[in-house]
């Protein structure tokens, strides 16, 4: 009788122990992979940040306010320009400054068989590459007059502050995230069971994904509404100035950040319909 008592007893401490040491493991892996889908969602987003600060696209931005900026001014067109080319060729001008308030010029090279829409184009992305190398600090060299030095800084708002020290210390932001990231799909891969090896994973991808793509198509939708395509008209238009910026500046940072959620959208997606695939096969298999 006392050998059965100690026997039964022995055998509840043994499922007792498997109980909590599986319900631990099952912790460990909703921990893993609520902290997965959160340090995906800050990866993902900072290599959103990543790319829209990256040169090309910066500079875009950045001249695209400067220049919507000084829309009620234009730079020489028609016979003015034509006059100004002649006066290059002549030797009479060496270089034309279209803005005193601004400390860039436009040389003979900067004229020769382009339009005025692409003169100005290039004008402005000539400032937008200098603030951008050189940052908020850089407005100071470009821009004389401290006023128009406020209102530029006012209206280029957070992109005055995408330059190249900003994109460096996202890119160090990023290889940290990654790792972390990466570590965690290791810890989740190694507490998961089975095909949940891919699906948990996988699941991780799509809470990451997803919601940045909702915000994405939310954003794209913004940018295409008719209040938000007017240029300014004349200066102290703020209706203009935030129509225009939404018109040249949304819609194609979502064009550069929308395929990389969808990457990681669908590769999460493949991952769950692989594991679900995988596992009807062998329950199959089994018959």
């Amino acid at each position: 009788m006392y050998d059965d008592v100690r026997t039964e007893h022995r055998l509840k401490q043994s499922i007792t122990g498997r109980w909590l040491r599986r319900l631990s493991r099952t912790d460990a892996k909703w921990t893993a992979g609520v902290c997965l889908v959160v340090f995906l969602i800050l990866a993902l987003a900072t290599l959103a940040l990543f790319q829209i600060t990256a040169k090309d696209f910066a500079v875009d931005a950045i001249g695209s306010v400067v220049n919507l900026s000084f829309a009620p001014h234009q730079l020489p067109d028609g016979n003015e320009l034509e006059s100004l080319r002649k006066a290059f060729e002549s030797g009479a001008l060496s270089e034309y400054r279209p803005f005193p308030s601004l400390k860039l010029v436009i040389t003979e090279k900067d004229v020769t068989g382009l339009g005025p829409d692409k003169i100005r184009s290039n004008f402005f992305r000539r400032f937008a590459s200098q603030l951008y190398e050189r940052g908020p600090e850089g407005l100071p060299r470009i821009v004389e007059k401290k006023r128009l030095r406020e209102e530029l800084a006012t209206e280029l708002g957070l992109l005055s502050f995408i330059d190249r020290p900003a994109h460096q210390k996202l890119g160090n932001i990023l290889v940290v995230l990654s790792i972390i990231s990466i570590l965690l799909i290791a810890c989740l891969i190694y507490l998961s069971s089975g095909f949940g090896r891919l699906a948990n994973p996988g699941l991780a991808l799509l809470g990451a994904g997803l919601p940045g793509l909702l915000v994405l198509r939310l954003v794209d939708r913004i940018s295409k509404m008719p209040l938000l395509n007017e240029t300014p008209k004349h200066d102290g238009d703020i209706s203009g100035l935030v129509g225009g910026l939404a018109k040249s500046i949304l819609p194609p940072a979502v064009a550069r950040i929308y395929p990389i959620y969808s990457v990681v959208f669908a590769f999460g997606l493949g991952l769950v319909v692989l594991a679900g695939a995988l596992k009807i096969v062998q329950a199959n298999s089994k018959h």
